[in-house]
């Protein structure tokens, strides 16, 4: 006979933490965490609402379609454009410089535009699934899919009030995550609860489709705003950000301070906005806010160049590690990086300059060596690059 764990949590005699702090994880943002069947709001679509456990998995899924639920709809707001105009602002660390909007006014060749980065899920090709073992006397062994078994044993210890001797986690193989196992998802506090509610070993396995109710990038607004004076070189730069996030939590990364390490500029704003919305909390995808700000700006660093003589790498703005100009414009030049209406050495430029400021971000080791090696039309060039 199928059991049943229902819309609250505590049912079965299962206690679950009544206050924020110990919901939070420790990669947490601001503000208050999701609780799975603790109350009857409804927070985000595809959240879990009951959880039906039988003794095999077609049992468990056909006695789930027979639970019927009633709700009482309310206003929401799942759509990002049409509410921009209520984003709030997040401190950043990024101070201005100079007065960019005036500098802006005044460029001799200016782009400004918005560049929208979509929602991207994670859900890689395993299911995200916890196995929680009954070991009697309310111990329990958890096999988690998660980059942090430790986060995840204090996260259960907390929400139902466990020593932690109690609990048990491992994680032998993570799988796919890249950032969306680093906080606990709800499947597993939704299979320890109904372990612990009927004292028994259980199993709870996400759809493909309950999967797109777990962590993902956020869609964001990304509006960046160049400017040079007539001898080409970078006057003025802008980027501002407006990100989705929760109603309950303040998911936020970096997706504007990128432009201060790659370009240099005297005059210089940038501004990380938030935009509270009936959906789930974001989380860390792979390169997270790097991946959404350079997008952007090197879009609009493209069309900038098409519009006139720039030269944006001249000079990089790293004082540590010191660029050779003649040297990146030379290895572009030899990499025949050519692209019509563009004069080739300004394209070749801006990209080799990139990839260095890339390279550097991703090693903290000093003085490294590396040859750039490029097959091109039955050739090698090997370029030797110092850093």
């Amino acid at each position: 006979m199928p059991e049943f764990v229902g819309l609250r949590g505590g049912t079965f005699g299962v206690a679950l933490a009544d206050n924020d702090e110990a919901w939070k994880d420790e990669v947490a943002p601001e503000g208050s965490p999701f609780r799975p069947l603790y109350d009857d709001s409804i927070k985000f679509n595809g959240q879990p609402i009951a959880l039906v456990v039988a003794g095999d998995w077609e049992t468990a899924k056909f006695a789930a379609t027979l639970v019927r639920v009633e709700y009482r709809q309310q206003a929401f707001a799942t759509d990002l454009e049409a509410e921009r105009g209520n984003a709030a602002e997040m401190d950043k660390p990024h101070q201005p410089r100079g007065d960019a909007a005036t500098a802006l006014v005044r460029a001799a060749v200016r782009h400004e535009a918005d560049y929208v980065v979509p929602t991207e899920h994670h859900n890689p090709m395993e299911l995200y699934a916890s196995t929680v073992v009954w070991e009697g006397d309310g111990r329990l062994t958890v096999y988690d899919k998660t980059q942090g078994v430790q986060n995840v044993h204090k996260y259960l210890c907390s929400v139902f009030d466990k020593k932690p001797e109690d609990i048990r986690v491992l994680s032998p193989y993570v799988g796919g995550a890249f950032g969306s196992g680093l906080r606990p998802q709800y499947q597993v506090v939704l299979a320890t609860l109904a372990a612990l509610a009927l004292k028994r070993s259980v199993r709870v396995v996400l759809t493909r489709q309950q999967m797109y109710g777990l962590g993902y990038r956020p869609m964001t607004i990304e509006r960046v705003a160049l400017g040079a004076k007539p001898d080409g070189t970078l006057d003025a730069v802008t980027h501002e950000a407006i990100a989705v996030t929760s109603r309950y939590e303040d998911f936020s990364r970096n997706d504007t301070g990128w432009a201060e390490q790659l370009y240099k500029s005297p005059n210089a704003r940038f501004s990380h906005k938030l935009v509270h919305l009936d959906v789930s909390t974001p989380c860390d995808m792979r390169a997270p806010g790097a991946a959404s700000g350079v997008c952007a700006l090197e879009c609009a660093m493209d069309t900038w160049c098409v519009a006139g003589p720039i030269v944006p790498v001249s000079p990089l703005p790293i004082p540590e590690v010191p660029i050779d100009e003649d040297a990146v414009l030379a290895a572009a030049k030899r990499l025949g990086w050519i692209v019509a209406h563009v004069d080739p050495l300004i394209l070749g430029a801006e990209t080799v300059g990139a990839v260095l400021v890339l390279l550097l971000r991703s090693t903290n080791n000093d003085n490294m060596r590396f040859d750039l090696v490029v097959d091109r039309n039955g050739g090698t060039d090997r370029l030797p690059i110092a850093l």
